[in-house]
């Protein structure tokens, strides 16, 4: 009897500590993906008072061979990519994790 309990126990503490590890990696990413949204915001700011400043200067409208405007939007899907890909991986551990719970 008292083998079998510590053996359980044994099983149950890696487990919680096995799943400790993991939220805390989740949570890194999670603050990893807020600080890619807030450097985001600032390209999209970026990006708009550029084109702010050409439409204001020089009624610019068509910025189709403007390389900084071409970098800007770049880095803006870039870093959108970037984000998604962190949430899918976020998505694919989280639902790993559920299915090893439910063993």
């Amino acid at each position: 009897m008292s083998g079998s309990l510590k053996k359980n126990g044994k099983k149950y503490l890696y487990s919680a500590l096995s799943q400790g590890e993991e939220f805390g990696r989740r949570g890194k990413t999670q603050i990893e993906i807020e600080k890619l949204k807030w450097e985001l915001k600032q390209k999209h700011n970026e990006l708009g008072q550029y084109v702010a400043e050409k439409k204001i200067s020089k009624s610019a409208t068509d910025f189709s061979h403007d390389i900084l405007f071409l970098d800007l939007v770049n880095e803006v899907a870039r870093i959108k990519l970037y984000i998604e890909e962190r949430q899918k991986e976020i998505k694919s551990k989280y639902n790993k994790l559920a299915d090893e719970d439910s063993l």
